[in-house]
């Protein structure tokens, strides 16, 4: 099922609002979460580089780790943080409890 959540984010003290299409899928103990951005009317995200990405966690009792998946179109620091608050909010959205170190 498709959803739709809104992820605020600062870029050049900016305030920027990112509109993101998502699905949950599961496969065996892995979790992928697939995103797309939704362009909306004015919206500058060159920093961005990329209008689709995954989201993986390895699923464990009930508890998700997240897995770094690479994406050779993040060419700075902000898409990097962009895609981590990303996975933060969506996990907190569907009440998944994301272990920590």
């Amino acid at each position: 099922m498709r959803k739709e959540i809104t992820i605020d984010y600062e870029f050049n003290q900016t305030p920027i609002h990112v509109l993101l299409r998502y699905d949950v899928e599961t496969d065996g103990n892995v979790q992928i979460i697939t995103c797309s951005v939704i362009p909306g009317i004015g919206s500058h995200l060159e920093w961005l580089h990329t209008r689709k990405f995954e989201l993986r966690s390895w699923v464990s009792d009930g508890s998700y780790m997240p897995l770094y998946t690479e994406n050779e179109q993040l060419y700075n620091i902000d898409g990097v943080l962009f895609i981590e608050k990303a996975y933060r909010e969506i996990m907190h959205r569907e009440n998944y409890t994301v272990q920590t170190a």
